[in-house]
């Protein structure tokens, strides 16, 4: 599957998530972790992996402090609780934004950790990888901050989020969608897409 891996790089070069091809380590020193694909759902779709746990012991994962990657999400009693809320006959939405983690840039500082090469040539990751022990952490943080926007200023009163996930709800079908509509403004602006 070499060619999906090729197709994937691109993929992320033409998106400017990443850098390269060099024919050196453009840094020194430069931490090179291995990669790899994740079948997705849909047959025949991948997400490309940057594993940042290899090799065991001395991986830049190993190098994370838990704390920095411990996570705590929404839960379903708290969507439930919503649902209560606004009572029988409420309209809920969904949306998630697509390659979430990778609308999130690296501080350039870090730039020298999240190195990979393929077939010869050197690359390294400017946003958040798949593969980082971190990366939801972070996320989360963003995802929060997005959905404090949304309450605060949007005036989108009940909505929920579990990573990259935003469940709206509402008494009426188009205050459902307005609220969907809200929340996705902000997220083309900063170059993410979504789907609902």
């Amino acid at each position: 599957m070499p060619f999906i891996v090729d197709h994937k790089l691109q993929q992320e070069l033409d998106n400017f998530r990443i850098s390269g091809p060099h024919s050196q380590p453009p840094f020194n020193p430069f931490v090179c972790s291995p990669l790899g694909l994740q079948p997705k759902k849909t047959p025949g779709e991948f997400r490309l992996i940057h594993h940042l746990s290899a090799p065991h012991g001395s991986s830049v994962n190993d190098g994370i402090p838990h704390e920095l990657a411990s996570v705590h999400y929404a839960t379903i009693d708290q969507a439930i609780a919503l649902i209560k809320t606004l009572g029988r006959g409420c309209f809920l939405a969904k949306t998630d934004i697509k390659s979430a983690f990778r609308i999130v840039p690296v501080h350039p500082s870090q730039y020298h950790l999240l190195g990979m090469q393929w077939r010869g040539k050197f690359y390294y990751d400017k946003c958040l990888p798949m593969g980082c022990s971190s990366s939801c952490a972070i996320f989360e943080k963003f995802s929060t901050a997005l959905e404090w926007i949304a309450v605060k200023k949007l005036d989108i009163s009940h909505i929920l989020h579990i990573l990259d996930y935003f469940l709206f709800l509402a008494t009426t079908h188009e205050e459902c969608f307005r609220y969907q509509q809200k929340i996705l403004a902000p997220c083309l602006d900063i170059g993410g897409t979504y789907s609902t």
